[in-house]
């Protein structure tokens, strides 16, 4: 039962990462890829070579995850 817990952890943590992808190559495709969706700033190019499906600034992730 742990294995099969951990198999479903890993898969839906597969999924999420494939969409996050998937939206960043949209907005890609629409122009706005590297522009934050919180504030509509410029996402720092460092931040985006960490993470390349980042979809907010720093300021505005430190934001969110006070809320």
């Amino acid at each position: 039962m742990q294995h099969q817990a951990l198999a479903q952890a890993a898969e839906r943590k597969r999924v999420v990462e494939l969409q996050r992808i998937d939206a960043a190559l949209l907005r890609l495709e629409r122009g706005e890829y590297g522009e934050c969706v919180g504030c509509g700033e410029e996402i720092a190019a460092a931040r985006l070579e960490l993470d390349p499906a980042a979809t907010s600034c720093i300021a505005c992730a430190r934001e969110a995850a006070t809320r």
